[in-house]
């Protein structure tokens, strides 16, 4: 009876053991699982944001970023400085085209501006805010952004015409009710140091990404560089290249835009690269999340093999 009892004991502790281990490697299992899912989202959600239609065309595109502080004029004839920059770009060999403009595509930086419609759906102050952007002629056809209705900018777009504006589809559908609005009015209220204006609405553009790829994008308005009273003290030009890497015609860009001013603090960085340095974050996180996924479902099937 005591062999018999001692027998039994162990069976007992046996069993008890084995059902503890498995209930670990449930355990384990269950949170690996979690893990790679979890993995998964994260990598989902970067594959979607670097597969986003943004609105335009990254591949073709470099950045010139131009700071004008140093140089001595008045901010009203900043407008026919940059217009000298732009066509000096415009004629380097291996150039489609060149746009300047205050804002580029996921830039980091944001213009807003309050807007009255006339006629137009009666909304509180904070939702009359609109994005802004000041452009060249080219601006869109550089970029690659289809223009809808209207027409692009043109070099009569100047000081002294007509006020004009182009908008997007998020504006027309807020501001509009989605209808075309070519031809319509938009009103810009007075503000310390500067009056009220009006402006026709001669473009209507497909929504491009504005600041980053992670926000919807907003009503944007886009206004001649020529037309504003006291440009930025700095402007970028988007240079599309007619073929090949965009970072092939730095040096000679640079030594076009020197041409104009020596002094010019200048620097170049191409579109893809200012998109992809944007979503470095989900880059990141779906890397580590997938690494560490992967690795605990590892040591999990290492778990399960050892119990069974």
């Amino acid at each position: 009876p005591n062999e018999a009892l001692k027998e039994q004991g162990r069976g007992i502790s046996t069993d008890r053991r084995f059902s503890m281990g498995n209930i670990l490697v449930v355990v384990q299992v269950a949170l690996s699982l979690i893990l790679v899912v979890a993995a998964g989202l994260f990598m989902r959600t970067f594959s979607s944001l670097a597969n986003l239609d943004l609105g335009f065309e990254r591949d073709p595109v470099l950045i010139v970023n131009v700071n004008a502080q140093r140089v001595a004029m008045e901010p009203a004839d900043r407008a026919a400085f940059y217009e000298r920059l732009r066509e000096a770009a415009a004629n380097v060999p291996g150039v489609a085209s060149v746009s300047a403009s205050a804002v580029t595509p996921v830039g980091g930086s944001t213009w807003q501006f309050l807007v009255e419609i006339p006629d137009g759906p009666q909304l509180s102050e904070r939702e009359r805010v609109a994005h802004v952007n000041l452009i060249s002629p080219d601006f869109f056809r550089t970029l690659g952004t289809r223009v809808i209705a209207g027409r692009d900018l043109s070099p009569q777009d100047r000081s002294g015409s007509p006020d004009v504006v182009i908008v997007n589809e998020a504006f027309a559908k807020k501001f509009f009710n989605g209808a075309n609005p070519v031809g319509k009015t938009i009103r810009q209220p007075p503000f310390p140091g500067r009056a009220g204006s009006t402006h026709e609405v001669v473009g209507y553009v497909e929504d491009a990404v504005y600041r980053s790829v992670r926000q919807v994008i907003p009503p944007t308005m886009y206004f001649p560089v020529a037309q504003n009273p006291e440009p930025p003290s700095s402007i970028s030009l988007s240079v599309r290249a007619a073929g090949g890497s965009p970072a092939l015609l730095i040096k000679p860009l640079a030594a076009a835009i020197g041409g104009v001013n020596s002094d010019l603090p200048i620097t170049f960085r191409p579109l893809a690269e200012q998109v992809n340095a944007s979503l470095i974050q989900e880059r990141v996180v779906a890397l580590l999340s997938g690494f560490f996924g992967g690795l605990a479902l590892l040591l999990a099937g290492l778990g399960l093999y050892g119990v069974t």
